[in-house]
């Protein structure tokens, strides 16, 4: 994709995440809170650093056997792996909330509280190599224009042609939806966890959906048109997309100290 050499990958939102949960962690502690941890207040889920797309290349066979991926329930991330800070888990009071939040000037003790609090003190922390260097900002975030470009292609009357091709095909099957998404939230297995079976309905829909959906190539259609899109954005964007590849590479460098430091 056009916009490949510019992108910001997930493992490292992954680290700045990380990065940024350490330092607030060790600002709270600086304030008093020495019990506070990188954890205290999740900042991230199990599921916040997973790539998804907008439109699927599912497998039939797979379809027909297991029916739609099934709903993964969502966990606190744990970033601090310390087995102290494991065994002790500490919950917020509702000081430790205000400092971290920045809605307080001072803490009880009277220490002052850094503007916007602990979580933007962490921040900084990222986007700044030091305390008298200005956070330096992203000109355009790559993976915003990306979105953009995904939801475009979506909107496309291409697009909007593959999605009749694919319903049409799908009516020929006894089913009736207006486009995958329809049939990927149908109300009957929508709400299905993964650890549950898929009911033979489900089977047969998804099967149908993703037989269709090579019939028509409309995931194809869908990559043409988003890979269309992103060169539109490069071209536009060109030098904003060079000098937020070097920013984002600072922040990454910066986040790996402060994660060396545990």
């Amino acid at each position: 994709m056009p916009l490949d050499t510019f992108m910001t990958s997930m493992n490292d939102i992954a680290l700045i995440a990380k990065a940024r949960s350490f330092a607030a962690r060790d600002c709270m502690h600086s304030l008093g809170f020495k019990q506070w941890t990188a954890d205290t207040v999740p900042m991230a889920t199990t599921n916040t650093f997973k790539e998804l797309d907008l439109v699927d290349y599912p497998d039939p066979a797979t379809a027909a056997e297991s029916g739609y991926p099934g709903i993964t329930p969502r966990q606190p991330l744990q970033f601090d792996r310390k087995p102290a800070a494991r065994s002790t888990p500490t919950r917020p009071d509702r000081e430790g909330i205000e400092v971290l939040m920045g809605r307080v000037a001072k803490t009880k003790s009277g220490l002052a509280v850094p503007s916007g609090g602990c979580l933007e003190a962490g921040d900084r922390k990222i986007r700044s190599a030091d305390a008298e260097t200005a956070p330096e900002e992203l000109a355009v975030d790559p993976r915003a224009l990306a979105a953009d470009a995904k939801f475009s292609a979506l909107r496309d009357s291409r697009m909007q042609s593959a999605n009749a091709a694919w319903s049409s095909c799908m009516e020929q099957k006894g089913l009736r939806y207006a486009d995958p998404r329809a049939a990927r939230s149908d109300p009957r297995w929508a709400g299905r966890k993964s650890e549950e079976p898929a009911s033979e309905e489900e089977k047969r829909a998804a099967e149908a959906d993703a037989t269709c959906k090579q019939a028509v190539n409309l995931f194809g259609i869908y990559k043409a048109l988003e890979a269309a899109y992103q060169k539109v954005q490069v071209g536009k964007h060109a030098s904003a997309l060079v000098d937020s590849t070097r920013v984002f590479k600072s922040w990454v460098e910066n986040a790996q100290r402060i994660v060396a430091k545990g």
